[in-house]
């Protein structure tokens, strides 16, 4: 995840985000293992979830596809990744609720760490998906391997946790369309 990101990140959350982001770093599997168990708690709301038409917003840095990220989340019927789901992202379910029950934090936005006149707050848009694909495929930032992740590659495991991963994020969210942007999807 790049350092603005982490910055903004680091704006919108408190001491318990950061407590469970060291975890997470040193005992990813562990929570992508957590991450069955929510399957198994939510077996029933998972079945009955669609995935279909998923949105995939993608281009060069500094092109505008957070912007174009903003406007298309601004529709009813999408749901996106917020800045307040990270760093839990292989339990979605858990953390959003966890996130239920702690006090409110402020909703007020700040302009992001680009200084680019975009505003954010926990609940506002942002790519979170590199960081599962990252995990998936570690090579895929190694600059002496190809990072082309066409037909050839296959990845069973990482299928089922993503199709299940968007399902839970469409029960958190309550929308129809998944939204995500990656930029590494190019």
């Amino acid at each position: 995840m790049n350092s603005d990101v982490k910055k903004d990140i680091d704006m919108t959350v408190d001491g318990l985000t950061h407590w469970v982001s060291a975890i997470i770093e040193k005992r990813p599997q562990f929570f992508l293992r957590f991450s069955g168990v929510e399957d198994k708690i939510l077996r029933e709301r998972l079945a009955a979830s669609s995935t279909e038409a998923p949105i995939y917003v993608t281009g060069l840095g500094r092109a505008g596809s957070t912007l174009l990220l903003e406007i298309l989340n601004s529709h009813s019927s999408t749901f996106s990744h917020q800045y307040r789901d990270y760093p839990a992202l292989f339990t979605p379910y858990a953390w959003n609720r966890v996130l239920d029950f702690s006090p409110q934090k402020q909703l007020k936005l700040k302009e992001r760490a680009h200084q680019d006149r975009i505003y954010i707050n926990p609940e506002s848009p942002e790519s979170m998906e590199e960081i599962l694909w990252a995990y998936f495929f570690p090579r895929s930032h190694a600059p002496r391997c190809s990072n082309i992740l066409d037909e050839t590659v296959q990845n069973e495991a990482f299928e089922e946790f993503y199709r299940k991963h968007i399902q839970k994020m469409q029960i958190i969210r309550q929308g129809q369309r998944y939204l995500a942007k990656n930029n590494y999807n190019v």
